[in-house]
């Protein structure tokens, strides 16, 4: 009998990301501070490359000119099998701090929080308020050999709300992409609503079946401007920023939430939500 099991030991994790998405693009001031994260972050992420984005400018009828402008920088660590642990990506107008090595929230978060502080450092400036934050994950399983007889129960609880009647009865491949508001805790914030993005489904890679969660949860914080010292800079050496610390926890809480309307019990077990 086939089974579909975690990608990972501890959880079914393959990335987590937290960004923070600016009101503006970065100007060429910005973009040059960020290019001393290859020192700053040197002993944390190893690797570094700068980035540029490619310019299309059209007038009138006559033939499109290209170019291509210094966007930002990308920051990688890897593990021993040779694929990235960490990455940061500071470009355009977002920054986007990547988990590949997932083990579990406490230790997670905290290095997250310090490469967005040292990347939003960079660029902070009175005239480019921070307009979201975003927390992204994707979850996997994956079953050991292609099922001879497939239930959509294997890995998801068949009663959840986030699955409709027809990918229950579609078979193995099957695609459900939904997204809704959901109010926070913060009543006092000018929009207390997230925005959640929900992309489920199964397919073939490499042969073998892999069922996918991925997702996004979104807060805008734009209402009225919020700076990155406001969001992100510590109260203390000792004790990380307050704001942040709340919404992104708060944001992993509502990923845990639908996670546990979403997956079958066991795979709650064996992915650590039920003890």
């Amino acid at each position: 009998m086939s089974e579909a099991r975690p990608i990972s030991e501890t959880n079914a994790i393959e990335a987590a990301a937290f960004a923070l998405v600016f009101s503006r693009e970065f100007e060429e001031k910005e973009v040059e501070a960020l290019y001393s994260l290859e020192h700053s972050l040197k002993s944390t992420l190893s690797s570094y490359s700068k980035t540029s984005s490619l310019m299309v400018n059209v007038i009138d009828n006559a033939p499109a000119q290209q170019s291509q402008k210094m966007s930002g920088v990308l920051l990688q660590s890897f593990q021993d099998n040779g694929k990235p642990s960490w990455s940061l990506r500071a470009a355009d107008n977002m920054i986007i701090a990547n988990c590949m090595k997932y083990d579990n929230w406490e230790n997670v978060w905290p290095k997250a929080y310090q490469l967005l502080l040292k990347a939003a450092q960079c660029v902070d400036s009175d005239s480019n308020s921070i307009a979201r934050a975003v927390f992204q994950v994707i979850d996997k399983f994956v079953y050991d050999e292609k099922p001879k007889s497939y239930s959509i129960g294997d890995v998801f609880n068949s009663d959840s709300i986030y699955l409709t009647k027809q990918a229950i009865s579609s078979g193995s491949l099957w695609h459900v992409f939904q997204g809704w508001y959901e109010g926070i805790a913060d009543q006092s914030a000018p929009n207390n609503e997230v925005l959640h993005t929900l992309k489920l489904g199964s397919s073939f890679n490499n042969e073998k079946l892999v069922a996918l969660i991925d997702h996004t949860i979104q807060k805008n914080l734009n209402a009225p401007t919020l700076s990155v010292k406001e969001f992100l800079v510590p109260q203390t050496l000792e004790v990380g920023s307050a704001l942040a610390d709340q919404l992104f926890k708060e944001l992993h809480d509502k990923n845990v939430q639908v996670l546990h309307n979403l997956l079958a019990n066991d795979q709650l077990t064996a992915i650590g939500l039920v003890k």
